[in-house]
């Protein structure tokens, strides 16, 4: 047989096995949804039934993927009992099977924008507050630098791998974080508006948002970034934004 024959028998192999599982998945469906799948067939026969049905499934199965996502969310930062799971949805915008759809609605993608806006901010001043209180020795340039290291995308995105938001059984997931660069972009974000939506369920309390901020994230790398800068040797690769890490000592 010629190369072009094997080819044509491996395609048709592989159209059999797709039409094969697709009866399957009918037949589960009939089985499992009885009159429903009747009924959709009938008022819709010679129509896009199969594919309506489809898309019906696939809705309901992106909706209890959502809310798997949003459980195990709860239970990796530590609020079992979080109340305000909408917030929950809204961080994990980016992840929704749908999110990048035409038809996906604008109020979702605006209400995950200004979680992000309001993360950032909140956590910008948590990590100021705490720089400013724990490293006393270091002056203005040094705790800049600092605080520029734990605001980064990457250092971001390490705190949401340490939620485990890159685990999540959200199937968009996996797709939009293939590419590392892109990936951490999206983590970051996302680790914002995870924080934005801990800090409305704490009624905006600065001081127990921050804590749990400082408990899980803050303390660790800020301790671990300035061990690493201090011991950088002086030259052009101990500055960053063209100011010298230095501590004093009083």
């Amino acid at each position: 047989m010629t190369a072009k024959g094997t080819n044509a028998v491996r395609d048709n192999l592989q159209q059999f096995r797709e039409r094969l599982e697709a009866a399957r998945k009918m037949q589960n469906s009939w089985t499992e949804c009885g009159l429903d799948f009747v009924d959709l067939y009938v008022e819709d026969a010679g129509g896009d039934w199969l594919q309506n049905w489809v898309a019906t499934e696939n809705i309901e199965e992106s909706g209890e993927q959502t809310s798997a996502g949003v459980e195990a969310l709860k239970r990796a930062i530590g609020f079992p009992n979080f109340q305000q799971t909408a917030l929950l949805e809204i961080a994990l915008t980016n992840y929704l099977p749908s999110s990048n759809c035409p038809d996906f609605p604008a109020a979702q993608t605006v209400k995950y924008k200004r979680l992000i806006l309001l993360g950032k901010a909140i956590f910008g001043a948590v990590v100021s507050d705490y720089l400013y209180c724990e490293y006393i020795n270091c002056d203005r340039d040094s705790l800049s630098i600092l605080k520029a290291c734990l605001s980064d995308k990457k250092q971001l995105a390490e705190f949401a791998r340490t939620l485990g938001l890159n685990e999540l059984k959200l199937p968009e997931l996996r797709a939009k974080t293939a590419d590392k660069k892109d990936g951490n972009r999206l983590l970051s974000e996302t680790f914002e508006a995870v924080f934005a939506a801990v800090y409305l369920e704490c009624d905006r309390d600065f001081g127990r948002a921050g804590n749990w901020l400082i408990e899980h994230f803050i303390e660790t790398a800020a301790s671990e970034n300035f061990d690493r800068l201090h011991q950088q040797p002086i030259g052009p690769k101990a500055t960053a934004n063209g100011w010298q890490f230095s501590v004093e000592t009083f």
